[in-house]
């Protein structure tokens, strides 16, 4: 049986940086840090310190999701996450870089936060 595909969830410009800022406020009170974050249309992009563990960082992204879905959950017309999601461990010291650059740079629409310059709209 074909597996029927799962709404597009689709994020609103007005809700980008308050996505941004309660996963930054989330992963932070968790003591996690976070690196950059960038929130478009359709993806959100975190470059973070999180555990090691499979099971373990996709529970702490899953309590930030949780907590940011109550901050917007008035603003929301429809559902805030689509299921699942993609986790990519950092594999060598090159990545990182990559990665930041990925997340600060190439997201176009986006709000953007990084540690270094802080948050900002990016087109």
């Amino acid at each position: 049986m074909k597996k029927r595909a799962e709404p597009k969830v689709v994020f609103e410009e007005s809700l980008w940086q308050t996505i941004a800022d309660a996963i930054r406020f989330k992963l932070d009170e968790r003591h996690h840090d976070l690196v950059a974050i960038a929130v478009g249309a359709v993806h959100v992009h975190v470059l973070a310190n999180l555990p090691d563990d499979p099971a373990a960082y996709k529970h702490e992204i899953g309590v930030a999701k949780r907590f940011t879905t109550e901050q917007v959950k008035d603003c929301l017309t429809g559902q805030l996450w689509a299921q699942g999601g993609t986790f990519k461990p950092i594999r060598d010291r090159a990545h990182p870089v990559n990665v930041f650059h990925y997340i600060t740079a190439k997201q176009k629409p986006a709000w953007v936060w990084d540690r270094k310059i802080g948050g900002r709209l990016v087109e």
